[in-house]
């Protein structure tokens, strides 16, 4: 309600699914995309962007040990795809961050994968005033 007030869109954070629960990511995200048609916001795509990762790269560790938190690479896709929410400018061509402890080529594929997921995420408009 207060970003709404100062004139904003609010954006919704719906987290990934747990490890092991595949279907759980997509659901959450559609739990808020109902929540976003009765009080308008954007939803950032982190689920789908998890799932597509995960299908794509089995091999990734994007959950902590604990299955339910995010790794540093989980954590990264999850930044990705908030930051393109917010900017609407692709994150697939940033340049690596050598500041980050993840490879090149992985922070280049989190990014691929956060564009597509949000190119196929229904669009929402951001109100800036």
């Amino acid at each position: 309600l207060k970003t709404k007030n100062q004139g904003g869109t609010p954006v919704l954070f719906p987290e990934w699914g747990q490890l092991g629960r595949d279907w759980e990511g997509q659901y959450v995200f559609e739990l808020h995309q109902q929540i976003a048609q009765r009080e308008p916001a954007c939803v950032a795509p982190i689920g789908p962007a998890w799932d597509t990762a995960l299908m794509l790269r089995p091999e990734l560790q994007l959950h902590a040990v604990d299955g339910n938190h995010a790794s540093l690479a989980g954590s990264f896709l999850t930044a990705l795809v908030i930051a393109e929410t917010i900017s609407r400018q692709s994150v697939d061509l940033l340049p690596h961050l050598a500041t980050v402890d993840i490879s090149e080529q992985i922070q280049d594929f989190l990014g691929q994968v956060a564009s597509q997921t949000m190119s196929e995420s229904p669009e929402c408009v951001l109100v800036t005033d």
